[in-house]
């Protein structure tokens, strides 16, 4: 297999994992409208908690990775 694939297979991993953790990220009702430096402070948080993760050799990295992510494609979203 080409090494671009593996790569593109490691990245449809993570996405699946990202959309299935996605409601530990956000509310029931969405994003749309929030503030965004709400979800800024709630990313610093994110990235302590995948930290401690990595630290203390924990299951929960991938986790905590997605939540990670998850929190940044919604700020994304919302400064566009």
């Amino acid at each position: 297999m080409p090494k671009d694939l593996d790569i593109n297979l490691e990245i449809e991993k993570f996405a699946s994992n990202m959309i299935s953790n996605f409601d530990k990220s956000v509310g029931k009702d969405g994003w749309k409208g929030d503030d965004k430096w709400w979800y800024l402070a709630k990313l610093a948080i994110a990235v302590r908690e995948l930290e401690d993760a990595m630290v203390n050799k924990s299951k929960k990295v991938n986790e905590k990775s997605c939540n990670v992510a998850n929190i940044a494609m919604i700020i994304s979203d919302l400064c566009k």
